[in-house]
């Protein structure tokens, strides 16, 4: 409707405004004794809230529900209510409205109830492209569910705390036309700040290594070509494919010195034959490293051509080709 919905703590209530400003309802949440699981006291303060883009649907998150409870958000439909009177003030009216799912329970953080903000939902984003449902509480890291609310992990993968790539104590969450995500991180503290989220490349496929030549000092990787430039499911662009090589059977690992590009194929000189190498490739961009693939290096073997010749029998015919492997396709045979 392009009405704005915003939280009012103290009243359980989320109030409904045209984008002019003026007043359109009163949204009431609280909800009978036992509704969301045993011991459930039905006191829904919110904290903070988000609209799903694909629904219209409300996600609501609310304040610590008290120690040992736990946490959790609804997903609510506001077109579908029922309006009663309330005497204070006088001649006023909420609205009831359906709870379709409630989200989080056994995923998101369990109250501490020291105080209301303990362990309080305090951001909630929908990813547009995904439907994904982005929950940040104060002393955890950001929890996602699926659209449907199937719990989906945490996020970020390098934990919780105030180092580059670490979440703690999200205040602010959205997402850009590219999936992008920004986050406000360590609200309140000294340590306040922004952090841009993307997608890392996805994993390297169908990696072949061989030698190009019996000296085996010599050799070729291919692979299957990535997609450069933003990708549907908000990769940044890639960037480069790094390179790594082992001697010792994938014990330790060193990465290969080769230029920056994006070419799916690399020439790989200085061979030791007396090793026996395994190499291993990934790419990057600005948002890390998507899995390795890994492979072996093909030996090098001469090829035998047999060719049968048709015509007068009674005639002996000798023929001899000298075959080599190309150096970019193991696979090809050239002719001499």
């Amino acid at each position: 409707s392009g009405n704005m919905v915003v939280t009012s703590q103290t009243p359980e209530l989320l109030k409904e405004y045209q984008p002019d400003g003026t007043f359109v309802r009163n949204i009431y949440l609280n909800q009978p004794a036992g509704t969301a699981y045993a011991g459930d006291g039905g006191y829904r303060s919110p904290y903070s809230i988000a609209a799903d883009p694909t629904t219209g649907d409300l996600l609501v998150g609310f304040l610590d529900p008290g120690a040992g409870n736990p946490t959790f958000i609804q997903r609510i439909d506001p077109t579908n209510c029922t309006t009663e009177a309330i005497g204070n003030p006088a001649g006023s009216s909420r609205d009831r409205c359906a709870v379709l799912d409630t989200i989080g329970i056994g995923s998101l953080a369990v109250g501490v109830g020291a105080t209301s903000s303990n362990n309080a939902t305090f951001a909630i984003e929908v990813e547009p492209r995904t439907g994904d449902i982005y929950v940040g509480q104060r002393s955890g890291l950001i929890s996602i569910f699926a659209a449907d609310g199937t719990a989906k992990g945490k996020f970020s993968a390098f934990g919780n705390g105030n180092a580059n790539g670490q979440t703690n104590t999200v205040r602010g969450m959205a997402f850009d036309a590219n999936g992008f995500m920004y986050v406000t991180v360590a609200e309140g503290t000294a340590n306040t700040r922004v952090e841009i989220f993307a997608r890392t490349p996805d994993p390297i496929t169908s990696l072949t290594g061989a030698y190009t030549s019996a000296a085996k000092t010599e050799a070729v990787l291919q692979w299957d070509a990535l997609a450069l430039g933003v990708t549907a499911d908000s990769q940044s662009p890639m960037r480069d494919y790094v390179i790594e090589q082992s001697t010792n059977g994938g014990a330790t690992w060193s990465v290969v010195n080769t230029p920056i590009g994006t070419g799916a194929t690399q020439t790989l000189t200085g061979l030791n034959p007396a090793l026996t190498y395994q190499f291993r490739v990934s790419a990057w961009n600005e948002a890390g490293n998507g899995d390795w693939a890994m492979t072996p290096l093909d030996d090098f073997a001469d090829e035998t051509l047999e060719a049968t010749i048709t015509g007068d029998a009674s005639l002996t015919r000798t023929y001899e080709w000298d075959i080599e492997k190309t150096a970019t396709n193991k696979d090809s045979l050239a002719v001499d």
